[in-house]
């Protein structure tokens, strides 16, 4: 059975560099104790391209077409806030859950705060738009509370919480407990 994984983080988490790193990796013990399938694809559009909310539509029809290839693969999707925000109306996310028999699962890379702090004032739209740390911490707490939602009201599972702070770390299983 094929399974999609959505990787969620706030930016500067390297959920662009995550995926990368599956795709290439997919023999390595950490890959392998998240349950990924020996197959892993990426939605390649995911990570470099469809940035803006309607060009995300376009990600439903690229995972179709992926499913309708694959039997037994692991697609990997960078999550973008667009992808979701609207919970209940044009969201991505939810069309492609109620695809059926098909897995849905998600994982959170998270970061040290001073860590992603950090990392965060090196994109170039921070100072832009006049992001704070306190912004930051707003932006974590909900995602954190998305992917609550996901997994409770929709069946989504976590494939695990990863800290990306020096390497990947597996906090752990369950987005309900973890501090980060």
């Amino acid at each position: 059975m094929n399974k999609l994984v959505w990787v969620m983080g706030e930016s500067a988490t390297g959920k662009e560099t995550f995926i990368k790193y599956a795709v290439a990796n997919p023999y390595c013990d950490f890959i392998q104790k998240l349950g990924f399938t020996e197959k892993i694809i990426s939605v390649e559009t995911s990570i470099t391209h469809l940035n803006h909310s309607d060009e995300r539509l376009k990600i439903e029809k690229l995972v179709l077409d992926l499913l309708d290839k694959e039997t037994s693969a692991t697609i990997l999707i960078k999550w973008q806030w667009s992808d979701s925000i609207e919970l209940r109306q044009s969201d991505v996310l939810l069309k492609l859950a109620s695809i059926p028999n098909v897995s849905n699962e998600i994982i959170i890379l998270s970061a040290e705060h001073d860590v992603l702090y950090d990392r965060l004032q090196n994109k170039f739209w921070w100072k832009d738009y006049g992001y704070s740390r306190e912004l930051m911490e707003t932006f974590i707490e909900k995602i954190r509370t998305h992917a609550q939602e996901l997994i409770l009201n929709f069946g989504f599972k976590m494939a695990g919480e990863i800290d990306v702070t020096n390497g990947y770390k597996l906090i752990g299983r369950s987005i309900f407990s973890s501090n980060i």
